[in-house]
Parts: structure tokens; sequence; C-alpha cells
């Protein structure tokens, strides 16, 4: 607790651990440990005029831009570090701890928790700005809004500024004369190219997996079942534009202008959830009963399903769909 991160640390661990005991026992009381965490030090917090003056051991990057966007550098802070004489070292807030346990329990006390710190902030959350950080995070609050339905232009802007960031960081590169030899790591990191939240917030309806050791907790994810592989058919996107307890909303298009494209949606990324049933905009229920939806797109075609989802109903496994016989079953 007194290492320079402190309770960064020590909440990843503390959220990893009870998301995954979470994910072999179905009991999402384990999340629990992380709230109540959370809880405590959000109590000990304070607002500041100035948080530039802290000298914080680590910030958060979406603040930072918030603050130069607006010209305001007030927030709210809670303390990260404790030793004998009390707790210590206050700085701005990353929610990404409790987004991840959010999109495991969908308990609303994890959103009561952002709700209260949202207030407590000066800044509109439904606002993006092109940046990087360290874990390839940060844009949680963001894109909490679109799901909340107050940006609706997020997943245009969130994946103009993962352009930016991928030129940006390529420029870098191109321009790189340092002796490699005698870098530091954040050497490589500054120039990481590669960028992973927008696309796992808009095509699997997740956050970003926790940087120190978290898995991808997602509604959905695909498979090519006409390749055999893992991952979206070409030519074909997918949106996640609302998230519940319940379920969630995905819509699919096929951009190919000739071919037909197929998808397998599988319940969850480590096959957790059953889809009970699948509402096609404008039309009756379909029931599913199942880890695995089959949907066949005609040329430039698009659909919109409402998902209905039994939720951490199955054992998490990492294991492939049988494509063969998924195949002979399409809706």
């Amino acid at each position: 607790w007194s290492w320079p991160h402190g309770y960064d640390s020590v909440i990843d661990a503390a959220t990893v651990a009870a998301i995954n005991t979470t994910l072999l026992t179905g009991d999402t009381h384990w999340l629990d440990l992380p709230g109540a965490h959370f809880d405590i030090l959000f109590a000990k917090g304070k607002p500041i005029e100035d948080f530039r003056m802290i000298g914080a051991s680590i910030e958060n990057v979406w603040i930072r831009k918030a603050a130069e966007a607006t010209g305001r550098h007030d927030a709210y802070v809670m303390p990260k570090r404790i030793r004998d004489s009390g707790w210590f070292d206050f700085q701005t807030i990353s929610i990404y701890n409790t987004v991840a346990s959010w999109s495991v329990s969908f308990d609303p006390r994890e959103r009561e928790r952002l709700a209260k710190l949202q207030a407590n902030e000066p800044y509109d959350w439904a606002q993006s700005y092109s940046f990087h950080s360290k874990g390839d995070d940060s844009h949680d609050r963001p894109w909490l809004s679109y799901l909340d339905g107050r940006f609706p232009d997020y997943p245009e802007t969130i994946l103009t500024h993962a352009l930016q960031s991928v030129a940006h960081r390529l420029d870098k590169i191109s321009k790189d004369d340092a002796d490699l030899t005698r870098v530091h790591i954040h050497h490589w990191q500054e120039r990481n190219p590669v960028t992973t939240e927008a696309l796992i917030q808009l095509t699997l309806g997740a956050p970003q997996p926790l940087y120190n050791g978290g898995f991808i907790n997602s509604a959905f994810r695909y498979f090519d079942p006409d390749a055999a592989r893992p991952g979206l058919p070409a030519d074909v996107s997918a949106l996640v534009s609302d998230i519940v307890s319940t379920g969630a909303t995905l819509q699919l298009v096929n951009l190919s202008p000739t071919h037909k494209r197929r998808v397998l949606v599988q319940a969850g990324f480590l096959k957790e959830h059953r889809i009970l049933s699948v509402t096609p905009t404008g039309s009756e229920p379909v029931a599913v009963g199942g880890s695995y939806l089959v949907v066949d797109l005609p040329p430039r075609s698009e659909i919109t399903l409402a998902v209905k989802l039994d939720r951490l109903a199955a054992a998490p496994s990492y294991g492939l769909p049988d494509y063969a016989a998924l195949s002979s079953h399409s809706n």
C-alpha cells in the first residue's frame, strides 16, 4: 500500500481475483471486495482546486485531457497510499476497476459508484479525447455515456481517435534514432502502435481488460464458421450499442456488395453466458437456448438484434466451437 502506485496495483489484483472467482462460481458477491475498497477511499476523498499541484504518482489521462480542453483543473481526488502517519498521495480517479466489475455483475451499486463520482467531477463524461494511455484504456467515461444514450457519436469519435493514435505512434517509430539496446521500457510502450480499446468496447461490448492480468469480459465473441477461425468474417462489422443485465443490443453489417457472410455469435467471451432469445428489429422473438447464434447476412445488409442473455450460466471456457455442426443451423 505504500509502493508508488498503492491502491491502483492492489485494486487490480483484488478485482482480477474477484472477477475470476465470480466466473468460476457464478456468485457475484465476490466483487464486493474491490467495491468496498473503492467506497472507503472515495469517502476519504476531497475536491481540490488544481490537481496539477498535488504531485501524484500516477494520473488519469482522460481527466488531464479534459482539463486541457476546458481550462478547468479542479477535480475530486482520493488517497492512493497509506503509511504509519495515515493516508496520502491524493490522485484523480481511474474507474476501470469499477467498470470491469460492472461488466461482469451488472450490480446497480457499481453504476451508483460511478454516478457519485461523475457528480463530483467538473468534466462532461460525454467527451472523448485522442490519447493512448499506458494500459490502452481510460476512455471508459465516454463509453459509458454512449451506452447511456448521452454520446451517440462516440463510435465514430473513438475510432477516429484510435486511428490518430496509430498514425502518431507510427510516425514516432519512423523518426526513432535511439540506441535500442539502451532505451527504457517506456520507450517501447510509447511507440507501440497497437490499440484495441475502441474495438473491444464497440464490437464486444466490453471494457478494455485490466492492465495487470485481466480477461475480456464481454457480452459476445465472434467466429467465422466458414473459415473455421475466431474473429469477425471479412467485410463484417459489429456494434454493441446497449448493455443491460438481461442482455445486449447487437448490430451486424455485411459490407460486401456481392458475397453472403455468416457470423457465429457466442454468448460471452468465455462462453460463460447463454442466449435465451434474439429479437430482430420489427420481428418477434426467436428462442435460442444455447451458447451460439448463427447469423446469415446477405450482401449489403445489416441487422439489429436484441439478444436476451442468461448471464454467468455456464462454466467459462476458451474452447472453440464445432464449426461444422453449427454451420448447418443458421438463423
